[in-house]
């Protein structure tokens, strides 16, 4: 699959680009969106919308996404054979998660080792940064 269909040496990497978020994310609590952006792969980008599952709590966040990737579709090689049938879709699950915002940067700012917290506040800055981009309202 990786060298023949993926052709993983040649295109190495697999992006989603979120660009809108439908519906509202309720802090606390759990919320299901729609989150539409670009999916990149195989040297191409393809427009798609996403359903997701959100979670806000007082201590964490979560994602949870469950899509399908039409890769013949999207122009890869169809690895069916005379005997072998292969479906035409690849099925993607994937879950995320993460202190949140609020709690880790009072957690960030006791570290004592300097290289560690600030690793961690640019990942923090990253899921900050998305979420306020898309209208999160994170502190009411």
């Amino acid at each position: 699959m990786h060298k023949e269909i993926l052709e993983s040496a040649r295109y190495s990497e697999v992006t989603f680009r979120p660009d809108r978020v439908d519906g509202k994310v309720l802090a606390p609590g759990t919320s299901q969106v729609q989150v539409d952006g670009m999916f990149g792969i195989h040297g191409a980008e393809h427009e798609i919308t996403v359903p997701a599952q959100v979670e806000l709590a007082s201590d964490h966040w979560s994602l949870r996404v469950h899509f399908a990737v039409p890769y013949v579709k999207w122009g890869m090689k169809d690895p069916s054979t005379f005997i072998l049938r292969v479906g035409k879709t690849v099925d993607i699950d994937l879950h995320a998660q993460g202190p949140s915002p609020w709690v880790a940067q009072r957690q960030l700012s006791l570290r004592r080792n300097p290289k560690e917290g600030l690793k961690e506040r640019r990942s923090l800055g990253i899921v900050v940064s998305f979420f306020l981009a898309h209208g999160f309202d994170l502190f009411n």
